[in-house]
C-alpha cells in the first residue's frame, strides 16, 4: 500500500477527508465543495477497504500524527468524526493537524451537544448524546478552546444546522431510555406532549476553518443548508 505521504506528493489530491468511514463524505467533498479528487484517511483497515470497494481513494492513518507538509492539500473535511475520538485532547490534535496541511479551508460537521443539559431539565435527550460510539461531546466552547490560539488560522466561524425548537422532534428519546438507540418515528415523536424550547438546539453544529485570508470562504457559508450562525472568531481570540 502506497504511504499517505508518496500520495500527497504526486499532487493529484486537492483534499483530505479525515475519518472517512465508509466514503460518504469523499463524495462529499466532490459534490459540495467542487473538490476534484479527495483521499480519505482512516484508522480502520475495514472502513478503508469499504471506502476503496467504492473506487474511492483511502489510506489507513492515525490523523493526529500525520508526516505531511504545511499546506498539502486545499481543504480537509471532517464529518461526524470529532464525536468517536475519545476526549477533547486527541480532537483538538485533529483539528490542529487539519489546519496544519490545509491551505485554504477546513470544514468540520459535529453532532450537536450543548443543549444536553437543558433536553435533560425537559426529560429528554438526542440520541445520539447516548451512544457507547460517542465519547466525546465536543461541544461550542471546545471549538473555542482548539482554534482560538491557533497560528494557522485567519477566521473560523460556528454555525448551527437544522434547528429542533420542540419536543415532536424524532431525535429526541426520553432521558431513561437505553443507550445506543436510533432516532424514533415521527408519530411517535408526534403522540408525546409539545414543548416548545426556549433555548438552542440543533441536529449539528458546522465549523468552518478558513486558512488563507484569500479564499472567499463566504460562497460555502451562503450554501449551508438551514443553517444559523452562532459565532465568528475576531482577532482578539488569538491574544
Amino acid at each position: 500500500m502506497t504511504g499517505l505521504k508518496a500520495l500527497i506528493a504526486t499532487g493529484d489530491f486537492d483534499f483530505l477527508d479525515f475519518g472517512c468511514s465508509k466514503g460518504g463524505s469523499l463524495q462529499f467533498g466532490k459534490s459540495f465543495f467542487g473538490g476534484h479528487r479527495g483521499l480519505g484517511v482512516d484508522i480502520d483497515p475495514q472502513k478503508v477497504e469499504t471506502t476503496r470497494a467504492l473506487g474511492l481513494d483511502a489510506v489507513e492513518g492515525d490523523v493526529t500524527q500525520l508526516n505531511l507538509p504545511d499546506n498539502s492539500v486545499s481543504f480537509v473535511l471532517m464529518l461526524d468524526f470529532l464525536e468517536h475520538l475519545p476526549g477533547f485532547d486527541l480532537a483538538r490534535r485533529a483539528i490542529a493537524s487539519a489546519c496544519r496541511v490545509a491551505k485554504d479551508f477546513v470544514f468540520i460537521r459535529h453532532p450537536w451537544f450543548d443543549a444536553d443539559g437543558a433536553l435533560m431539565e425537559h426529560g429528554l435527550k438526542f440520541y445520539w448524546s447516548d451512544w457507547h460510539g460517542h465519547p466525546n461531546n465536543f461541544g461550542q466552547l471546545s471549538f473555542y478552546r482548539a482554534l482560538a490560539r491557533s497560528k494557522d488560522v485567519h477566521q473560523w466561524m460556528l454555525f448551527g444546522q437544522d434547528r429542533v425548537k420542540d419536543s415532536h422532534s424524532p431525535d429526541l428519546l426520553p432521558l431513561d431510555a437505553p443507550m445506543d438507540l436510533p432516532a424514533i418515528a415521527a408519530e411517535v415523536a408526534q403522540a408525546r406532549p409539545k414543548v416548545v424550547f426556549n433555548f438552542k438546539a440543533y441536529r449539528q453544529i458546522t465549523c468552518l476553518v478558513q486558512i488563507n485570508p484569500d479564499y472567499p470562504t463566504q460562497l460555502i457559508v451562503d450554501r449551508l443548508p438551514r443553517s444559523e450562525h452562532l459565532f465568528t472568531s475576531g482577532a482578539g481570540d488569538r491574544s
